[in-house]
């Protein structure tokens, strides 16, 4: 039997992420939707699917046609106060505060939860993920596929702003039972292209 297998997949854009908003949940755009079906029709099975408490995500997984299990260890980051404000509203705000929490991963100058925290709490979810060799997708954000990819390869919370990724992106990841090993990234433009297999090789929501 194989090993169990986790694919993570960004929720497809909303309107707030277009304007790099902090925490930008809401409605799905249509040309995401679209394109979560052409994903779909292409998609390896899955035995089981879990998705972020947010709206985004849980429109991406009727888009997908599945439906799934909410799951909180998948929601966004916590960025405090800075939810629901743009990035550029907090640069020209808090310049200060955001460099360090950009550069600091054990810091949340906005009251919310640190880079170092979220990593652990990714971790920490991959660790209770059954051994059955089932492939879970998890439907969740650009920030926990960011750290699932630090957290898996072991390289830290520095490795965090370092990652790639937006709406749609996809993340695979497999199991010998024993340690996980991340396998690629799929980008949005290449989505639509993956296929029985594995996807090809290789901002938040």
């Amino acid at each position: 039997m194989a090993g169990p297998r986790v694919t993570l997949l960004a929720h497809a854009a909303t309107r707030g992420q277009r304007s790099a908003v902090f925490a930008a949940d809401g409605a799905i755009e249509e040309a995401g939707r679209i394109r979560a079906g052409h994903i779909a029709r292409r998609m390896d099975k899955v035995d089981r699917v879990y998705f972020s408490p947010a709206r985004a995500a849980r429109e991406t997984a009727e888009a997908l046609g599945l439906s799934g299990t909410p799951e909180d260890a998948l929601r966004d980051c916590d960025y405090g106060r800075w939810a629901g404000q743009s990035f550029q509203h907090v640069l020209r705000r808090e310049p200060r505060k955001l460099l360090s929490w950009m550069r600091q991963p054990d810091t949340a100058p906005h009251g919310g939860e640190t880079i170092a925290a979220l990593l652990e709490r990714v971790g920490l979810w991959f660790q209770a993920l059954p051994r059955d060799g089932g492939h879970v997708l998890a439907i969740s954000h650009a920030a926990i596929l960011r750290a699932a990819i630090a957290t898996v390869i072991g390289a830290g919370p520095a490795a965090f702003w370092r990652i790639d990724a937006g709406p749609l992106t996809m993340a695979d990841f497999r199991s010998n039972g024993r340690r996980w090993v991340f396998r690629s990234l799929t980008l949005p433009d290449r989505a639509s292209d993956i296929g029985a297999g594995d996807a090809g090789a290789g901002s938040d929501g």
